[in-house]
């Protein structure tokens, strides 16, 4: 059995802690939005809006601040959270009676950041092995959940709801795995 060395992460120790409190709000607010699947829908998916720019906010953050990626990865990054921020603040903006855009635009911001996710799982090697087969595979799911939405626009609006919380929660579940990773390195 070998012993591979993975150096230290490069990672402020605020960005750290923001990683730690952004996957408890994802996974929180992903389980009340559940909870609360019969309240006004609009209330819903503006919930699940701020979730996906807390999203867009972690990638613009890490692209920048965070030293131990690459560099393409790293500007990939903030690329995808300025654009899943933009996404964000245009669904926040949509008030229409069929949510179509609403979800259309939460269900591309996701698309965006799964892509991501699974580009990071695939392309940095500074990462364990496990930590990225978990990266490509929660990517792989989320991505998956962002295409039916795009490929079924006919579905009840709940079961937007619950996937869409559902890949949030995965999403946090990532977030909080980072946030352990880099903790343990310091």
């Amino acid at each position: 059995m070998s012993q591979e060395v993975y150096k230290k992460k490069d990672v402020a120790w605020w960005l750290s802690i923001y990683y730690l409190f952004a996957g408890l709000i994802y996974i929180t607010i992903s389980i009340i939005i559940i909870a609360l699947l019969n309240t006004n829908v609009q209330v819903l998916l503006d919930l699940l809006t701020f979730i996906l720019l807390m999203l867009g906010i972690s990638r613009l953050l890490y692209g920048v601040f965070s030293k131990d990626s690459a560099v393409a990865l790293r500007i990939l990054k903030t690329i995808i959270g300025v654009a899943v921020i933009v996404l964000s603040g245009f669904d926040f903006y949509i008030r229409e009676p069929t949510n179509f855009s609403k979800i259309t635009l939460l269900a591309v911001g996701i698309l965006l950041v799964s892509a991501l996710r699974i580009s990071v799982g695939i392309l940095d090697k500074s990462e364990t092995k496990w930590f990225r087969i978990m990266l490509v595979v929660i990517g792989s799911i989320t991505f998956i959940i962002s295409i039916l939405f795009l490929i079924f626009p006919e579905w009840d609006i709940n079961v937007y709801v619950i996937l869409l919380a559902v890949s949030f929660i995965l999403q946090g579940l990532a977030k909080l795995n980072s946030a352990i990773k880099v903790f343990e390195k310091k």
